[in-house]
C-alpha cells in the first residue's frame, strides 16, 4: 500500500475551523509530508453541503478552489464506475450507518492502494482503513 493518504471531509472542516473539536490534530497532520493525497469531488460536495449557510460559503469555495489547485492532490472524479462499487458497498454492508460518500471514499482509496485516512470518522476504521485524526 501507497503511503499517501485519502483526505476526507472531517479533516477538511477541521481545519477550516479553529473551533471544530479536531482543528488542532487536523493542524498537526497537515504539517506531516504525505504523498500522494487524494480526495474525491463527492468529498467537496460534502464539504460544500455542510458549509452551505451564506456566512460560511466562501469558506467553502475557497477550500475548494485551494485542494482543486494543489498540484499534490489528486481530486478523483467519481464516475459510473465508482459509484457502481460505492453503490454496491452501500448495499452490502446494511449493517453499518457508512454514508454514500464513505463508500465512495472507500473504493477510491482501495483502487488508489491507500490506507491512511486524514479523518476522524470512525467508519473508514470500520473498513479497513486508518483514521489518522484517532491516532
Amino acid at each position: 500500500m501507497k503511503r499517501g493518504a485519502f483526505i476526507d471531509t472531517v479533516y477538511i472542516l477541521a481545519l477550516l475551523n479553529p473551533r471544530d473539536r479536531w482543528h488542532q490534530k487536523a493542524v498537526e497532520l497537515s504539517k506531516v509530508r504525505r504523498a500522494p493525497l487524494v480526495t474525491s469531488h463527492a468529498v467537496l460536495t460534502e464539504v460544500a453541503d455542510a458549509l452551505a449557510h451564506r456566512s460560511r460559503r466562501a469558506w467553502a469555495s475557497q477550500a475548494i478552489d485551494d485542494l482543486r489547485a494543489d498540484a499534490d492532490v489528486k481530486c478523483v472524479t467519481v464516475d459510473a464506475s465508482i459509484f457502481a462499487g460505492a453503490l454496491r458497498l452501500y448495499r452490502e454492508r446494511a449493517d453499518k450507518d457508512w454514508s454514500l460518500t464513505d463508500c465512495t471514499s472507500f473504493c477510491i482509496m482501495r483502487r488508489q492502494e491507500l490506507t491512511d485516512a486524514l479523518t476522524a470518522d470512525s467508519h473508514f476504521v470500520q473498513a479497513g482503513f486508518r483514521a489518522l485524526m484517532q491516532e
